[in-house]
């Protein structure tokens, strides 16, 4: 059987032993699973068709988190996907369209100003976006999901790919240009932010649901970075956020770490490891 399929098959099975409240809703979302591929993972095809349910792309069901006593939760992600979940500044859509600019000159036109206003170190992620993060698309179309992951782990440039490991981000999820994000912990940060669930996690590969019964106040991410997998960092989800709340840093992952440092999911050997992390969670 392929080793994705089997993962997914796993961790339905843990999911429904550690959170049945979900059940009905994860048995929707598996019939969209294609019989060919037997998973929802990257190289299946169904990521459009989860986007239109919103057990999957809309509000996080996941019980109220209990966030730590920390200034910031974090956030890492490819520049590339920053720029799909946000929608720019009226002027700099209205600049790009003037010019004609094709994607990607328009997103390397939109890192150079932001360039400018990180010169110092954070700055408001409202000098590019407006609205939200995650903003529903201006087109209305469902091409995006409005639950997005943090961490309260201190992400920093220096130690990035180590971080990475901790939260359980592999390869595919990032890329040699990124962007940090962070906000700051307030009252309604704290009414926003969930336990990641099942259906949170359905489409990504590295995802162990947490027990419900035992009423965690988060998640728990899968440390990737060992040669025996283990518990990573706590993990968080959030809806959108209005984007004047969040900070934004550029970063720079060098192109020889990443192309032999990070753990890509796709090798034969860590898949192995992470049917064997699963296997090992129903009986801990």
């Amino acid at each position: 059987m392929d080793k994705k399929k089997t993962i997914h098959e796993l961790r339905c099975s843990l999911a429904r032993q550690r959170q049945p409240e979900h059940d009905a809703s994860l048995s929707l979302l598996e019939e969209l699973v294609p019989a060919s591929s037997g998973h929802p993972y990257k190289g299946s095809n169904c990521y459009s068709a989860l986007l239109r349910k919103t057990e999957f792309s809309g509000p996080s069901k996941g019980l109220q988190a209990t966030l730590p006593n920390v200034k910031h939760l974090f956030r890492c992600i490819s520049w590339n996907h920053l720029l799909k979940n946000i929608n720019l500044r009226s002027e700099l859509r209205k600049r790009s369209l003037a010019g004609g600019d094709q994607t990607v000159d328009a997103g390397n036109k939109v890192r150079k100003e932001l360039e400018k206003a990180t010169k110092r170190g954070w700055a408001s992620l409202d000098t590019i976006a407006e609205d939200t993060y995650v903003a529903e698309s201006t087109d209305g179309s469902k091409d995006r999901s409005l639950t997005t992951w943090w961490t309260d782990l201190n992400l920093r440039q220096a130690r990035m790919v180590q971080d990475c490991y901790r939260i359980g981000m592999p390869k595919t999820s990032l890329s040699v240009d990124c962007a940090l994000l962070r906000c700051r912990i307030d009252s309604d940060i704290i009414a926003k932010a969930k336990v990641p669930t099942v259906l949170d996690g359905f489409a990504s590969e590295i995802f162990i649901p947490t027990v419900s019964a035992a009423t965690p106040g988060a998640g728990q991410a899968i440390d990737i970075g060992s040669a025996t997998l283990k518990p990573g960092e706590a993990e968080f989800v959030l809806g959108p956020i209005e984007v004047t709340r969040i900070q934004i840093q550029l970063l720079k992952i060098p192109e020889e770490q990443f192309a032999a440092s990070l753990v890509d999911v796709e090798e034969p050997a860590f898949l192995a490891k992470l049917e064997a992390y699963y296997r090992g969670a129903f009986f801990p």
